[in-house]
């Protein structure tokens, strides 16, 4: 318990800190926030070794036991997003946005079609021409099927003998 207060103290004021920090360079605060998680995070300041003295998280089987810690920031952070948009910017760039999203889609997809295609025909024993195509094609799933909600696996599937051992 006392781990847990110590963490999260310090991720509260890296956090405060890193918004001001962004303020004086003229960086929306939720990308600060974002940086301050990065290096707090296991990635970071875990591979130092430096969480058993309060100073980040050191793995992240502990960052995903504070879940439901985890999913408050993630709201608190889709809420100052969503404070920094004005609904005015938002209609005098819409059909520019969704043009670009839209063709950003579309560049993207055809551009991996070709790399892909292209490792076919330079390695056809490592990928075959379907595979390329619809990998191309196809967007990134989670190996679950997409089904899976954070920090929970998806259900075991039933046993071939019908449950029986």
């Amino acid at each position: 318990m006392e781990q847990l207060l110590i963490c999260m103290s310090l991720s509260l004021i890296a956090g405060l800190l890193a918004s001001r920090a962004a303020k004086a360079i003229r960086l929306p605060a939720v990308t600060s926030y974002l940086v301050a998680g990065l290096l707090l995070g296991p990635f970071f300041l875990g591979r130092l070794g430096l969480s058993g003295w309060g100073f980040g998280f050191g793995s992240l089987a502990q960052v995903e036991s504070y879940g439901i810690i985890t999913q408050v920031a993630l709201g608190f952070i889709a809420f100052v997003i969503g404070n920094e948009f004005r609904l005015s910017a938002l209609e005098s760039m819409g059909r520019q946005a969704v043009t670009v999203g839209i063709l950003q889609a579309v560049i993207t997809t055809v551009l991996v079609d070709i790399a892909l295609v292209a490792l076919h025909f330079a390695r056809p024993d490592v990928i075959s021409m379907a595979s390329a195509i619809t990998l191309g094609a196809s967007p990134c799933r989670h190996p679950d099927g997409g089904q899976a909600v954070q920090g929970q696996r998806p259900p075991d599937p039933p046993a071939a003998d019908g449950g029986r051992h």
